[in-house]
């Protein structure tokens, strides 16, 4: 493993898969809340690119290929299957450097150092799911005689480790074992996947205590060497007036500030979206439920229960993907967000509802009632009566609804960016970085 020097500042490596995404996603928020803690903590920041353009020796080329939209022609399949096989013989990062010339992507945080490893991501991945190969990764010493990484940060669990830098991997959850029902990973090499991280890792975070336990139970994880750091939740430098707020959301939606209710996320078994529809309708309430649903998978039951009640008078209206700015506005206007989840990782939607000083309904299981503490209606997220009632308490208890606003600002300064900064530190600290 390469050795920080003594006065020198720590160099971590982020792996810029998620980041990559043109919708973005949680764990693409992570990974730029992660950036910047590291680097408020002196840390020098590097980023792993997997570029899925050919090889080039072109500099300009190659700074172009990292914020590239446009996805190359698939390989063909003797190329591809070959790249597969021998990836578990290792793949190579070279550094990119940066021109000034180009203007990548405004949602990219900043870095000192821009790797790149021609389409290492997909193919580890494609490797770990046929032959159930891990991928290492060797940082090529750069034109200026820089080495890799003191660390290596994956920010979600995947089949490459790095040779010569300390090894991180942050586990958001372990949803395909503890709810199989919900994913549609294969479960036998996803538990392979995990135990060889667990075993592999130099330090594992966890993003929470409830995930923490379950890498301890589930898969055997050494209790040392796993650290909740919990996420972190970004203040805006301004947030928008509550009179700005309420004239987009008349004027893009036809909604009214604080009159309607919201859910964001993925429509998928764990996120209980149908239960939630059939408890709003049973509350009949007048207060529209605005439903932010841009991806799902395993849903066909939430979909059709969706989709009718959005065609119908019922009050249920969805919109599908929305950028970051205009969900940021549904969120601080909402009259409340509901979140009752059968099970999370974390639950960022509580954080970025209570930030936004918008009430939260949430499940009293896994993390969400950890992350929500006594700041939220907290309800069972299985039995219909509980959220029904939930509803109508917060759709006409003005009372509530704002002591729960006050709580929720007080809760999420607990996971603040200076708290996160702290955690981080003891973390690598525990590396000598």
């Amino acid at each position: 493993m390469l050795r920080k020097r003594r006065g020198c500042m720590a160099r971590a490596c982020i792996d810029g898969w998620n980041l990559s995404l043109a919708k973005g996603s949680g764990i693409a928020t992570y990974a730029r809340n992660l950036a910047t803690a590291l680097s408020q903590n002196g840390v020098e920041i590097e980023i792993l690119h997997g570029p899925a353009g050919p090889q080039t020796s072109n500099p300009l080329l190659k700074e172009i290929s990292l914020s590239d939209a446009r996805k190359t022609a698939r390989k063909a399949g003797l190329t591809r299957a070959a790249s597969t096989i021998l990836s578990r013989f290792g793949r190579t990062a070279r550094s990119v450097e940066e021109s000034g010339l180009i203007v990548g992507r405004d949602d990219m945080p900043p870095a000192q150092r821009h790797w790149a490893a021609c389409d290492i991501f997909s193919t580890a991945n494609r490797a770990h799911t046929l032959y159930g190969t891990f991928t290492p990764l060797t940082f090529e010493t750069s034109s200026d005689g820089r080495r890799g990484p003191h660390a290596m940060h994956w920010t979600t669990p995947l089949p490459i480790y790095a040779r010569r830098s300390a090894n991180i991997y942050t586990v958001h959850d372990i949803i395909p074992l503890k709810l199989p029902h919900s994913t549609l990973d294969h479960k036998q090499r996803y538990y392979e996947l995990m135990k060889s991280i667990v075993q592999r890792a130099d330090l594992l975070l966890s993003v929470s205590e409830t995930t923490r336990t379950d890498l301890i139970q589930l898969l055997g994880a050494d209790e040392n060497r796993v650290i909740t750091t919990y996420q972190a939740i970004a203040t805006p430098e301004r947030q928008s007036s509550d009179d700005d707020v309420a004239n987009d959301l008349q004027t893009l939606h036809g909604l009214g500030f604080k009159d309607y209710f919201l859910f964001f996320g993925a429509v998928e078994p764990k996120k209980n979206v149908s239960r939630l529809i059939q408890a709003y309708l049973q509350s009949r309430v007048s207060t529209p439920l605005v439903i932010v649903a841009g991806r799902d998978w395993l849903a066909q039951e939430d979909l059709a229960l969706l989709a009718h009640a959005s065609a119908s008078d019922s009050g249920v209206r969805r919109f599908d993907y929305l950028p970051a700015p205009l969900l940021k506005n549904l969120i601080q206007g909402a009259k409340a967000t509901l979140f009752p989840s059968l099970y999370e990782g974390f639950g960022l939607p509580i954080l970025e509802s209570m930030t936004a000083g918008t009430a939260v309904m949430t499940s009293n299981v896994s993390a969400t009632a950890e992350i929500a503490g006594d700041a939220a209606l907290i309800v069972d997220p299985r039995s219909l009566d509980d959220m029904r009632t939930a509803i109508i308490a917060l759709d006409t208890d003005d009372d509530l609804r704002k002591s729960l606003e006050t709580a929720g600002r007080l809760r999420a300064g607990t996971f603040s960016i200076d708290a996160y900064k702290q955690r981080l530190k003891g973390a690598y600290g525990a590396l000598g970085l």
